[in-house]
């Protein structure tokens, strides 16, 4: 919590507001991050 303090962003995840119709778009980011690729498990934009 003292992290997200720091940097101003909220400690829950439930505090993010998301719209619905931006789901599909995040999801293709998370999906196309550089990181995901270490990902153990098989992954889809699903």
């Amino acid at each position: 919590r003292q992290v997200s303090h720091d940097v101003d962003i909220p400690p829950l995840l439930r505090d993010v507001v998301v719209r619905e119709e931006d789901i599909p778009a995040l999801a293709q980011a998370a999906f196309d991050d550089v990181c995901s690729c270490g990902n153990p498990r098989d992954t889809n934009i699903d």
